[in-house]
């Protein structure tokens, strides 16, 4: 009995260490993460800790990294300042994420929305769903059927 609570707890803070794991980036990087790919479909989310509809959301990208497993690569943008990180990471620590997770560290804003989706005008939540060429461009609070319908689209 001992071990088995000592193995679940051992992983329950792996899993909770995993979702701390949130790498500061730059333009440059962020660019590089955005790059298509014609063999995998990959949700990214813009979000921020102090947006509420953002926070909101954040359970259906873990939930669509869950149900589609290595189809979907989820990757969760914040734009945060990098002195806030502590407080990004204690909320995706809280939903329980611990995929690829980001903070772009890049406060003029006006120098790299346009280089992200030409469409986006800055508010988040934003997502984008995309494999390949194909480009799916969601500036609002999303739903799980939505979400879904999205990345369905681009599995076929």
């Amino acid at each position: 009995m001992k071990k088995l609570l000592f193995c679940g707890g051992f992983f329950l803070s792996m899993s909770l260490l995993l979702a701390q794991n949130v790498q500061i980036i730059k333009k440059k990087e962020l660019l590089e993460l955005l790059k298509p790919n014609e063999n995998q479909v990959y949700v990214y989310n813009f979000w921020a800790s102090w947006c509420a509809p953002c926070v909101k959301e954040l359970p259906i990208f873990k939930q669509t990294a869950e149900k589609f497993g290595n189809q979907v690569k989820v990757v969760l943008i914040s734009l945060d300042f990098a002195e806030e990180l502590e407080k990004a990471k204690k909320i995706l620590q809280k939903k329980e994420i611990n995929f690829s997770s980001y903070l772009l560290d890049e406060t003029k804003y006006n120098t790299w929305i346009d280089d992200v989706e030409p469409r986006w005008q800055g508010a988040i939540p934003m997502t984008i769903v995309q494999k390949g060429k194909k480009r799916i461009f969601i500036n609002e609070e999303l739903t799980w059927e939505q979400l879904e319908k999205h990345i369905s689209s681009l599995l076929k």
